[in-house]
């Protein structure tokens, strides 16, 4: 699954038959998809099938760390957003989406100190 969602060619040369595992990816989203934007309506969708995601990919580059900590942040983003808004007394699609964007610019601008500040720690180790 992993030669076949990022590296197709290396997988062809493994003898794998990549056209298979990309149509039965491409079928479950789309499945997936249609189903949840029925429930839950097309902002959402797309919001958790990105954040998520992006979240789970500031913290560690293993494909398997990543979906694990993206099912991980879904979870805890429905939950907290569930909650949220029945405290607030606000719409659920609304204060999910928003927890979740909020959250990742955190995560996102965390993320780029950090580097800044390695960056300019090797830097002064070099000179």
């Amino acid at each position: 699954l992993q030669a076949v969602s990022f590296d197709a060619e290396f997988a062809e040369t493994r003898g794998i038959n990549t056209s298979v595992f990309q149509i039965v990816i491409m079928v479950l989203i789309s499945v997936t998809v249609v189903l949840m934007v029925s429930f839950v309506g097309t902002v959402m969708v797309i919001a958790f099938l990105t954040l998520p995601p992006a979240m789970a990919s500031l913290l560690s580059r293993r494909l398997s760390v990543m979906i694990s900590l993206s099912i991980l942040f879904s979870i805890i983003l429905s939950v907290f957003g569930l909650f949220l808004s029945y405290i607030l007394d606000l719409p659920t699609g609304s204060v999910t989406i928003t927890l979740a964007g909020a959250i990742y610019i955190v995560m996102r601008t965390i993320d780029t100190a950090l580097k800044k500040h390695r960056s300019e720690k090797w830097k002064k180790k070099s000179q």
